[in-house]
């Protein structure tokens, strides 16, 4: 007994992976269903339906691209190569966590997105087996030694001259050829070896333009799907509170003291909007690193802090911040981390640089 793949328009339009397993090749689509709705998320081709059908069983994926990493141009940059492993790399460590092991990681089975962020695609062969992590680490050690490597026909890339480029790649290749002969169980665990590509490549990037990298911040489905009481976050004597209230209209922006100006900023969870701070703050909220938990970043430019709330006030209890307040920050804006594509905090400091926060470290 077999099974089929086909790519099929659904009623919207948009096209769908449908592999149709009859027979004994019904438990193999079964079994990949099965773990692909265990490792769903960033990074991973999404499941649009799954169904037991007379023959056998039907399981449908969004299309991602006819790309995949097995058709860009080799050799790629230092950069593209560790930003495509770090990509690669954040989802591994995501579907590690969940228990699944892809197993059959090659550059076939990465696709590209129209912005050129990565997805894994090909779970037929994955497990819910731990002691299997180390093929997906060595895997992926050899996909980025791939994408640096040279082809056998080509001539090596020396730039010409021992540029600062030409160092970087050297080095990131010395690093992963030192691990190509080591077996799945002697590696370094996958979060060292990510942590060692962003020193040698600190300027690691997909390639993705600056209009598709900086500005697709969107609102995250779990965030559409979340309906919380009216929350209000208010200053104290100099420190930031958060205290709950009723909003008299649906529609109308609240703060703790009836008199709140106007300019106090306004966040916006589900269909509810909220008065934050006081004026001249910024206030964002979202659920970053694709977590089911809100927070609440306050920024402060007068004192050049950045706020982080992880809970909600109960009546009559305020809720202050836990954390210490991230400091030297002149400006932060929502958007997507282009290596796990989750939601995430862009922070722009004072010396110029932006990285992505999630929350501060615990003092």
């Amino acid at each position: 007994m077999s099974g089929t793949v086909r790519v099929e328009p659904d009623a919207s339009g948009a096209l769908r992976v449908i592999k149709t397993g009859v027979g004994s090749a019904a438990n193999a689509v079964r079994e990949e269903a099965s773990v692909l709705n265990r490792a769903r998320g960033p990074g991973v081709v999404a499941i649009v339906a799954s169904s037991e059908i007379p023959e056998g069983f039907e399981l449908s994926t969004a299309w991602v691209s006819y790309r995949s990493l097995s058709d860009i141009r080799r050799p790629t940059s230092v950069n593209r190569a560790a930003g495509l492993c770090l990509a690669i790399g954040a989802t591994l460590q995501r579907i590690h966590a969940a228990g699944v092991a892809h197993n059959r990681l090659d550059p076939a089975r990465v696709l590209l997105d129209e912005s050129g962020r990565p997805t894994i695609c090909g779970f037929r062969g994955a497990s819910i087996d731990k002691r299997t992590f180390g093929r997906d680490i060595a895997a992926l050690v050899g996909l980025t030694l791939w994408l640096l490597d040279t082809p056998r026909s080509s001539e090596p890339v020396h730039s010409g001259s021992r540029s600062g480029h030409w160092l970087q790649r050297r080095r990131l290749l010395t690093y992963l050829r030192s691990l190509v002969d080591r077996s799945d169980e002697q590696l370094p665990p996958l979060e060292e070896i990510l942590e060692m590509i962003r020193r040698l490549a600190p300027g690691a990037s997909l390639g993705l333009g600056l209009e598709t990298d900086t500005k697709t911040a969107r609102t995250s489905p779990w965030r559409r799907r979340t309906s919380i009481a009216v929350l209000v976050i208010t200053i104290a004597a100099g420190v930031i509170a958060l205290s709950n209230q009723r909003t008299p209209e649906p529609t109308a922006v609240v703060a703790a003291q009836a008199t709140a100006p106007l300019e106090t900023p306004v966040v916006t969870i589900g269909a509810s909007r909220y008065r934050v701070g006081k004026p001249g703050d910024t206030a964002i909220a979202l659920a970053p690193d694709c977590r089911n938990q809100m927070l609440i970043y306050l920024f402060r430019p007068e004192t050049e802090t950045l706020y982080v709330f992880e809970s909600f006030a109960t009546p009559g209890v305020d809720t202050y911040p836990t954390q210490s307040p991230v400091t030297g920050v002149v400006e932060m804006e929502a958007d997507i981390d282009p290596f796990t594509g989750c939601d995430a905090l862009a922070v722009t400091f004072t010396d110029g640089h932006r990285e992505h926060v999630t929350r501060p470290e615990t003092p």
